[in-house]
């Protein structure tokens, strides 16, 4: 087995993040993964806690950026009343945004290879100069509902992807009818060093990548932690496809020859 060390920004939905990273054993890889927490249990952020999370970035082979909170809007130069913010949608929770930003900047300027997912995806851009939309339905005419139905239960759309991108080269598929969306939120500028790689039919950026191969740095707005979950729940065999299980083996297998290990 390939032993990597993988971190994990925390967020509500830790444990599906968790079970789809370790289930790469069935790949070769045995994943240890470190938290990355934005808070002590009691709520607090002391400035220990801000140089744990960087000290460990030097003894990780990846970080994954996960779900969750809204990027707050000032991040990108956006300044709204709470009424505004409110009616769009928008709830944000400033301590993790200030733990992340600190990781983020270091992941990149350390080179660490990254994979952001939903949250990810935009907070990845926003931190390289990119901007989002506040809420799809409210500001993008036309645009599908990217919302999940609930707590429990994703929506699924179409995905197609650029045949020249590293994201195609490890999925292997240029696209899919199946992925899993939960957000309501969307890039609107591109960060610096970032191109899109994938939309979905509505236009939605739904992946972005660096624009140079010498970063590793994949972010895509789909939920791939939950397609073979609800897959193996609802019985959907179609939802458990290439956009979550290749990207795993694939993130994985460029994480290894990056830290020069054998291939499983």
């Amino acid at each position: 087995m390939t032993k990597l060390r993988i971190g994990l920004t925390v967020c509500s939905a830790m444990p599906q993040y968790i079970d789809w990273l370790t289930s790469a054993d069935r790949f070769g890889y045995a994943v240890e993964i470190i938290e990355l927490p934005y808070q002590e249990k009691d709520g607090s952020q002391p400035q220990s806690l801000f140089d744990d999370n960087l000290n460990l970035l030097d003894t990780l082979d990846a970080v994954v950026f996960t779900g969750g909170w809204d990027v707050e809007p000032h991040r990108f130069g956006v300044h709204l009343p709470p009424s505004e913010l409110e009616r769009l949608e928008v709830e944000t929770e400033p301590k993790r945004d200030d733990m992340e930003w600190r990781i983020a900047e270091k992941s990149l300027t350390d080179n660490v290879p990254i994979l952001g997912i939903c949250r990810g995806l935009q907070f990845i851009n926003v931190v390289m100069g990119g901007t989002l939309y506040l809420d799809i339905e409210k500001q993008i005419a036309g645009a599908a509902t990217h919302k999940k139905f609930d707590k429990d239960h994703s929506r699924f759309h179409p995905i197609t992807l650029d045949k020249n991108s590293l994201l195609y080269d490890i999925i292997g598929e240029e696209r899919s009818d199946y992925v899993s969306t939960r957000h309501h939120q969307a890039v609107n500028k591109i960060g610096n060093g970032l191109r899109v790689v994938g939309t979905s039919p509505d236009g939605i950026v739904e992946a972005m990548e660096s624009d140079t191969s010498e970063k590793l740095l994949l972010l895509v707005q789909w939920h791939p932690e939950r397609m073979r979950l609800e897959s193996l729940r609802d019985g959907k065999p179609e939802w458990d496809n290439a956009f979550s299980e290749n990207l795993l083996k694939g993130f994985l297998e460029r994480v290894a020859e990056k830290k020069s290990l054998p291939a499983p």
